[in-house]
């Protein structure tokens, strides 16, 4: 049996559309799962697996969640129903208060644990008094899942860590079938797709970015599109520019139905993230719609750029002047019709589709397939 497991869940997000995603294509394959979550919010990605009749066990919040009480309670829960054989699978690494009791507690029940990580390990900061019992939990997983080449490299580093680094792509659904060519027509519309988080997504520095190139020319939007903790500070610095007006906010969206129209109305996706895990699904959402991405050179991102220019543009500073400087760039090219969606479309399809990351998960668990 395989657990898809996560100590925190939320309602929606990067790693809850890899559960989605994974999930999904387990179900297709006739592999048989289970899910076992601490749940946050309500996500209703566990509502769809549930009506399929997959097995789905939700740790709700119990006393105690200052020293992490309802993941030490999904983790006895689970332990008590492991078998020999069975692998926990972790799509994303386990706190660091939790780590080292779930890999024992797993090992002790004769099943094998799987973690992949969601950031790099440069961007996963431990707690000095965890780092101890964290390096010893990496030495003893039975699969260390990295989901970019960029960031395999540095377990070692960072952890200690001298086994194998398995490179796992996320599981990613095709939303995006038949895709739209880049209309020609002004105003180049330039869009951020995700969560509204200052401290990771950098969207401040984005911001005073655009209104500077759209204080130079009229023919520029920028659409953002998502919801999260800093919204009303991003509208608020948005409100604060001379082109307020070329600054759309278009609040939460379902990435499973009405992403293909979103990207159909932009030229260009803008990703300027501080940090990063592996390729973030709306840049591989954004491949399979056959748009151009302005994106940091962060985590996992530069395995999708830094060879392929027909895709994408890297930015390698976070400050406004480099953002800004790389919108310009881009808006050059559009200028000039040197923007298409046959390059970010066929690297999608030549590296980076649900069976290319499938056939890498099953290697690295050692599950055999039928193909």
């Amino acid at each position: 049996m395989i657990w898809l497991f996560s100590d925190y869940l939320s309602r929606a997000g990067g790693i809850e559309t890899y559960l989605h995603a994974l999930g999904t294509k387990l179900v297709a394959e006739g592999i048989p799962f289970r899910i076992a979550v601490s749940e946050m919010e309500r996500c209703p990605f566990l509502d769809e697996f549930e009506e399929k009749g997959v097995p789905v066990y939700r740790q709700g919040r119990v006393p105690g969640d200052r020293w992490r009480m309802r993941q030490h309670v999904l983790c006895s829960w689970l332990f008590r129903r492991l078998k020999a054989g069975d692998w926990v699978y972790c799509v994303r690494q386990p706190q660091e208060q939790i780590y080292e009791r779930l890999v024992k507690g797993v090992h002790r029940k004769g099943a094998k644990l799987a973690a992949s990580w969601m950031f790099t390990p440069d961007a996963l900061k431990i707690t000095p008094r965890f780092q101890d019992s964290f390096n010893r939990a990496v030495a003893k997983t039975d699969a260390v899942i990295s989901v970019s080449q960029a960031g395999a490299g540095m377990y070692r580093e960072w952890y200690g860590y001298l086994g194998p680094v398995k490179v796992v792509r996320y599981h990613n659904l095709q939303l995006v079938d038949e895709f739209t060519p880049i209309s020609r027509e002004r105003p180049w519309r330039f869009g951020f797709i995700g969560r509204l988080d200052e401290a990771q997504k950098n969207l401040i520095a984005l911001i005073d970015a655009f209104a500077e190139v759209a204080g130079i020319r009229g023919d520029v939007t920028l659409e953002i599109h998502g919801d999260g903790p800093d919204r009303g500070v991003l509208e608020d610095r948005a409100r604060s520019t001379k082109c307020r007006d070329a600054i759309h906010f278009h609040g939460r969206y379902d990435h499973r139905f009405e992403l293909p129209e979103i990207l159909s109305n932009l030229h260009c996706v803008v990703y300027t993230s501080r940090f990063e895990g592996g390729p973030c699904f709306s840049l591989l959402e954004a491949m399979q719609a056959g748009r151009f991405v302005l994106a940091s050179a962060v985590g996992g991102i530069p395995d999708l750029y830094a060879e392929h220019p027909e895709a994408g543009l890297l930015v390698h500073s976070f400050d406004k002047t480099a953002i800004r400087d790389g919108l310009e760039k881009v808006l050059g090219r559009l200028d000039r019709g040197d923007i298409s969606v046959d390059g970010p479309r066929a690297l999608y399809e030549s590296s980076y589709t649900m069976e290319h990351a499938h056939r890498a998960w099953c290697e690295a668990l050692e599950i055999a397939r039928t193909d």
